[in-house]
């Protein structure tokens, strides 16, 4: 144990020691960064390119998630089933499908806030 701590407080010391040269560069060669590196400078265009769209999302967007029904808990209705739903120490609470059930109203799962296997 006291092995490691050492091994812990020499690499403190080692990276403080590296930080705090890099911090006493030479004053008098500082110049502009824009000076120097002009690819990041927003006026260049690339000549190749024309101007960046962005995506059209034609068609739209579908749903991939399933989301729980008016049946479920009531922190789990309306989201998507793997949505977090609480916490409790370092457990994670998410909405599931535990047992596999649909709401009778509507074709959504009954959704419980769970954590742990699945039955």
């Amino acid at each position: 144990m006291k092995i490691r701590a050492t091994s812990l407080g020499l690499g403190v010391l080692l990276l403080m020691g590296t930080l705090a040269s890099a911090g006493t560069a030479d004053q008098a060669g500082k110049t502009n960064a824009a000076l120097d590196l002009p690819f990041l400078s927003s006026e260049q265009k690339s000549p190749e390119c024309p101007a960046a769209e962005l995506p059209s999302f034609a068609p739209a967007p579908s749903q991939k998630t399933f989301p729980c029904g008016t049946c479920s808990q009531s922190v789990c209705v309306g989201k998507a089933i793997g949505t977090v739903c609480g916490a409790s120490g370092t457990r994670i609470y998410k909405c599931q499908a535990v047992y596999g059930n649909l709401c009778s109203e509507e074709s959504a799962w009954e959704c419980l806030c769970w954590n742990g296997p699945l039955p």
